[in-house]
């Protein structure tokens, strides 16, 4: 009898559950997968173990992984939905485990958070495969399971990146785990390196940010005086009212964004430079007997003079000729000869 590839849900497309069994193995029938060698070792180490290692457990014994690649979700709906699937279904897929390194008779979990949640909210024991893991080999399974099921946001998938560059994960290992490239990885850390962590969380996972609009606000902050508390000022108050000053100038097209997406628009407006003021600046102009007979406003880039010729039918003929030796003084100060330098 063959037996199922259990290993193989590390690479299960999105569009399957995340309770779904996947339909393809990780190693042996594609040879389009290719992994570093230490990935494949562990990844066949994993295959073989899986085979015969599912056990119960409950679900009070299991820490987190030491090495979070989550940031907590913006709306509870897609996990009471998927809490809704395990408690019709059952569990399919067990998560994975390490003996606890300092906490005897404890686990830690290298993937399966969710699953892990799930069971222990509905009360019920949780499938689980219990693997001898050191701390890269943990952060790598993570990783592959993880960046297999595409639900990570760009800057989930960055933070774990860096944490196992924290770890001293090999790039080639983290390459594998996470299925980027040299110059994506680069992208990573350069975010990273440069955003504080509490700054990341209290912005949270904005699915609809990229990697561009990450680069342009570790740009702003690298750039900006102050920029954590600015930051943390603004954020504070956002969550207090949430979205205000970010829906101010989201499009249309951008109006459901997440609380999350309008967190990161709102830090990003916190670190640009203030837009000059537009408001133009009215002044208004009377006769000597007090009466108005018009106004100029000054704005950023105009200057504009209204002249009430309902109210005072003599003044055309004299404001012409007046504002005809002002065209002509101007573009005399103008002319290339009275420019300085």
């Amino acid at each position: 009898m063959t037996r199922k590839n259990i290993f193989a849900s590390v690479l299960a497309p999105r569009a399957v559950l995340e309770n779904q069994p996947p339909p393809s193995p990780l190693t042996g029938s594609d040879p389009g997968v290719r992994l570093s060698p230490a990935v494949g070792k562990l990844a066949q180490a994993l295959d073989n173990v899986v085979n015969r290692s599912v056990i119960d457990l409950d679900p009070k014994l299991i820490d987190p992984s030491p090495y979070p690649d989550r940031l907590p979700d913006d709306l509870s709906a897609d996990f009471d939905a998927f809490r809704a699937t395990i408690a019709a279904e059952g569990q399919k897929i067990p998560v994975q485990v390490r003996p606890h390194p300092s906490s005897p008779g404890r686990y830690q979990l290298a993937y399966g958070h969710r699953r892990w949640r799930a069971a222990a909210e509905l009360g019920q024991p949780l499938k689980a495969i219990v693997t001898a893991l050191s701390d890269a080999e943990l952060a790598v399974t993570q990783g592959l399971e993880n960046s297999a099921r595409q639900d990570l946001t760009w800057i989930e998938r960055a933070l774990f990146a860096a944490r196992m560059d924290a770890q001293k994960v090999k790039a080639r290992d983290i390459y594998a785990a996470l299925g980027v490239d040299d110059a994506q990885l680069t992208h990573m850390r350069a975010v990273t390196k440069v955003l504080p962590d509490d700054v990341v969380k209290m912005i949270g996972r904005a699915p609809k940010v990229g990697r561009r609009r990450w680069l342009e606000l570790a740009e702003a902050f690298r750039q900006t005086d102050g920029a954590a508390a600015k930051l943390t000022a603004a954020l504070s108050a956002d969550r207090k009212e949430p979205g205000v000053a970010a829906n101010k100038t989201l499009s249309a097209d951008r109006a459901g964004s997440s609380p999350s997406d309008l967190r990161f628009q709102t830090a990003l407006l916190a670190l640009q430079a203030p837009a000059a003021v537009t408001r133009a600046k009215a002044a208004s102009w009377k006769a000597a007997d007090g009466k108005p007979f018009g106004t100029l406003k000054t704005g950023v880039d105009t200057i504009i003079l209204t002249l009430d010729l309902k109210r005072q039918p003599d003044l055309a003929p004299r404001a012409l000729e007046l504002l005809a030796e002002l065209r002509d003084e101007l573009a005399k100060s103008l002319s290339p000869s009275n420019r300085k330098g």
